[in-house]
């Protein structure tokens, strides 16, 4: 049973408040599926879209790049399915190149391990090969570059292009799309002979692709979900898969701790696949409590198998009897074929029994299997966790560490992950789409394969941030129809010229103390928020980089041990280098300037969780709660008033006034920022690392013959030693830059959010006060609705032709004395009562149209 973990990564745009203003507002859901087998990416994406739109081939790994998978807008039938495949650059495939053929030549010779596709040199001679196919080692030589290769015809017209892919049903749109994103079998290595083939042959398309974007028709994305569906993780091409490879431990503690410093571990989705693969034999042993049971219906199975042989061989007997025996009557031929009959008969029956109970048997199986997963995974996530809790908290302060102290609820943590048990072929199979392959035992009902869960789940993870998505766009329209009626309406009572300057005078008095009184909350808010960082953080980078740069020697040593002692071999270590520290080949994934800078993270890795994930969240927060506090004191004051609060508007100013304290205490948009920021500076500790290495990386590429490889241990050993403390400094100051800066765009966002507010204030009591001239008002609502409607997203412009319904009605304010017939229209547009609140009338419509 294949483990695969899903991470739901960065928020989620909402479909229900049009799928443009989600996109507009720069709100998606990225799901993404680092699955460990490629077979399995394309069953599993199958069933949870329930749509056949990704290439198919058992034999290997077809998702040989990145593909996203988005809804699709699109209403034309022709364009049900939809594709784009974006190729790299020119710039990008030269950088490419040139790696490729760093690890093929060696002193300008073809490296005697191209033929061993296990090798570098192999990979990047098949993926040469692949690109273009005609080539032969003689025809690569006389290439003096990559720039010139990369110039080539086969490829030159495809490079930073995008083809666009259409059809009206998946398997027509599959067909299309195989070639750009399947890499073909493995077959024999080409003859190496000195003719060139001819460049007819078909190109392959996958290592030149940078990514694709897939749009369907599915109700898991219609959610706002966009489904990554990433190359198998064990592939031996960093960016790109080109076969599957074995599955290696996803729940390690590298796994953990980026997790722990993205902060997504609340985040993470574990699907185990294939539950159908078992061996009932083995199942049986681990059946626990049910081990009697199982034991007894697998007994009942093999004595029923025994007495269907009994059955069918006393069938058989007497059929030979009765063709032998030609002597009997008409009578006994009759009798005897009567038995025959009735034996296969029986033997039929029990046969349908045993299937059954062997059915009923897998099912009772692939149940205990899967409820002794789910813990186990569960238990399994939370132990690692806790260990390196355990280890950052051990690093950071030995002397007050207490193991026996836990620093979170493991039990609440192994609680809340999600697990799911799943069988994409069993719900294909139950769901008609694998019309070819044999039933499928152990399955009786399509919940079984707990896809349909899933496909929930994925859903619901959408949830909140829709909620949250929608609150905020109806909140901006309740805010636009209040002003919209406070503009309109006209207050039935005269006031005096000299009480309205008064009230004007109160008015800019009262806002310009407002204006000091929440910009003094957000500065103390704001320097909370530094000293926090200073204290969580800042202060501890210095330590930190201190402590990477001690362990520098000792890792760059490391690298260079022994293979027995985990160094690593020399063409390895080369490929490497060749790739400025970071490589993907067949013993895993290596990042020589991560492992350097991992000391710095993990002394870190604790207080950047709780900083990121807890103390700024919270804080943010409380400023929102205090923004709110101090607006509705504000409007208190106001409205104590006696112009004011004797107003047939004041309690539609009440409720504009409510939906902007809300708009201030919802600071989602800052703690997102806060979320974003977190794992942007968090790739930051490596880029001066990176850029600190790259001499020596140039210089190693550069380095063959006798003893190369102990001049690089040397050189690697001496570069450390001299440029070792510059370059953690450099990363000391990159994260303070980045910490520094990401308080500071808070600031401004904060400020920004209150000064909107606080013009929205003001222009509304200005109206209120004012009590404008009606027809001019109205002029200005109708010009505003019109821009609003024509601003507005495509949905809508249908939504305008259809009869809207009526909804909830009770938003009637106190209603005034009646208007004079000659002012009920003015150009063409119906006008209401003096005094009386036209809201409900506006409002109906427009909210009508909105939740359409």
């Amino acid at each position: 049973m294949a483990t695969l973990a899903l991470t739901r990564l960065g928020v989620l745009a909402s479909r229900n408040c049009t799928p443009k203003f989600a996109r507009r507002s720069g709100h998606s859901v990225h799901i993404s599926l680092p699955l460990l087998h490629p077979e399995n990416s394309v069953a599993e994406t199958h069933s949870l879209l329930d749509n056949d739109v990704v290439p198919t081939n058992c034999m290997r790994a077809c998702t040989a790049v990145v593909t996203e998978i988005s809804y699709n807008e699109a209403t034309d039938p022709e364009k049900q399915y939809r594709a784009e495949v974006e190729f790299i650059s020119n710039e990008a495939w030269t950088c490419e190149l040139e790696i490729l053929l760093q690890d093929l030549l060696s002193e300008g010779h073809l490296s005697h391990e191209y033929k061993n596709r296990e090798s570098e040199a192999g990979v990047a001679w098949a993926k040469i090969q692949a690109v273009y196919p005609w080539m032969t080692k003689e025809a690569l030589l006389e290439y003096k570059s990559a720039k010139e290769l990369a110039g080539d015809d086969t490829v030159r017209h495809h490079l930073g292009s995008v083809k666009e892919i259409e059809a009206h049903n998946s398997a027509e749109f599959s067909k299309k799309l195989q070639k750009y994103v399947d890499s073909k079998d493995k077959g024999p290595s080409r003859d190496m002979r000195a003719t060139q083939s001819p460049r007819s042959e078909t190109a392959e398309h996958w290592p030149l692709i940078k990514a694709v974007r897939i749009f369907c028709k599915s109700r898991v994305l219609e959610s706002g979900i966009t489904l990554v569906d990433l190359p198998g993780v064990a592939d031996s091409n960093a960016a790109r898969a080109v076969d599957d490879k074995a599955a290696q431990d996803i729940m390690g503690a590298s796994f953990n701790r980026q997790l722990q410093l993205d902060g997504n571990l609340s985040n993470v989705t574990f699907i185990c696949s294939k539950t159908d693969d078992i061996l009932i034999t083995e199942a049986i042993k681990n059946l626990g409590a049910q081990a009697a049971e199982a034991d007894d219906v697998n007994t009942q199975i093999k004595a029923m198998g025994e007495q269907a042989k009994e059955k069918e061989l006393d069938a058989s007997t007497k059929l030979e009897t009765l063709q032998v025996s030609k002597k009997e009557s008409k009578a006994e031929e009759k009798k005897t074929s009567k038995e025959v009959k009735k034996l296969r008969k029986e033997v039929a029956i029990i046969k349908a029994d045993i299937k059954a109970k062997k059915s009923s048997l897998l099912q009772m199986c692939i149940s205990s299997r899967n409820s002794y997963s789910r813990p186990a995974i569960q238990a399994q996530f939370a132990r690692g966790l806790k260990l390196l809790d355990h280890e950052m908290a051990e690093r950071e302060n030995a002397e007050l560490f207490d193991p026996s102290r836990d620093l979170r609820n493991y039990d609440e943590v192994a609680d809340q992950l999600s697990v799911f048990c799943v069988s994409a072929r069993a719900y294909l199979k139950m769901s008609g789409k694998l019309e070819k392959d044999d039933h499928l035992p152990g399955f009786t009902d399509v919940q079984q394969s707990e896809i349909p869960q899933l496909q929930a789940h994925a859903i619901r993870l959408t949830t909140s941030t829709r909620l949250t998505t929608c609150r905020r766009f109806f909140t901006a329209v309740e805010q636009l129809l209040n002003s919209l009626m406070l503009q309109v309406i006209v207050d039935d009572r005269s006031t005096v010229p000299e009480v309205k300057r008064q009230e004007f005078a109160y008015l800019e008095l009262a806002l310009e103390a407002l204006t000091k009184e929440l910009i003094g909350l957000v500065k103390d808010s704001m320097n909370e928020c530094r000293i926090l960082v200073e204290h969580s953080l800042l202060r501890k980078l210095p330590d930190a980089a201190r402590l990477a740069s001690a362990k520098a020697i000792s890792t760059v040593r490391s690298w260079s041990l022994a293979k027995a002692d985990g160094g690593l071999a020399y063409q390895t270590f080369k490929a490497i280098c060749i790739r400025k520290g970071q490589f993907k080949g067949l013993a895993g994934f290596k990042d020589f300037n991560g492992e350097l800078v991992q000391p710095m993270k993990n002394r870190l890795g604790s207080r950047w969780e709780r900083t990121f994930k807890g103390s700024l969240p919270a804080k943010i927060d409380l400023l929102g709660q205090y923004l709110s506090e101090r607006l509705g004191v504000f409007h208190a004051k106001m409205t104590s008033r006696q112009h004011q609060s004797q107003s047939s508007t004041a309690a539609l100013m009440d409720r504009q006034i409510n939906s902007f304290q809300e708009s201030l205490r919802d600071m989602s948009g800052l703690k997102s920022i806060v979320k974003q920021s977190g794992k942007e500076i968090n790739e930051q500790f490596d880029l001066p690392i990176a850029e600190g290495m790259t001499p020596a990386y140039v210089w190693a590429t550069a380095q063959s013959g006798t003893g190369v490889y102990e001049r690089l241990r040397h050189f690697m050993l001496a570069h450390i030693e001299e440029h070792g403390a510059a370059m953690f400094d450099a990363a000391e100051k990159t994260v303070v830059k980045g910490l520094t800066s990401m308080l500071d765009v808070l600031d401004g966002e904060v400020h920004a959010k209150i000064q909107e507010v606080l013009e929205q204030v003001e222009r509304d009591y200005t109206a209120l006060i004012a009590s404008r001239n009606l027809f001019e008002a109205l002029a200005k609502a109708r010009d505003e609705i019109r821009f609003l409607l024509a601003t507005a997203d495509e949905r809508f412009a249908t939504i305008l032709r259809k009869d809207a319904p009526v909804s909830p009605a009770g938003l009637a304010t106190e209603p005034g004395p009646a208007m004079k017939t000659e002012d009920a229209d003015v150009d063409g547009c119906a006008v209401p009562p003096v005094g009386q609140d036209s809201s409900p009338g506006i409002r109906r419509d427009f909210l009508a149209l909105v939740l359409d």
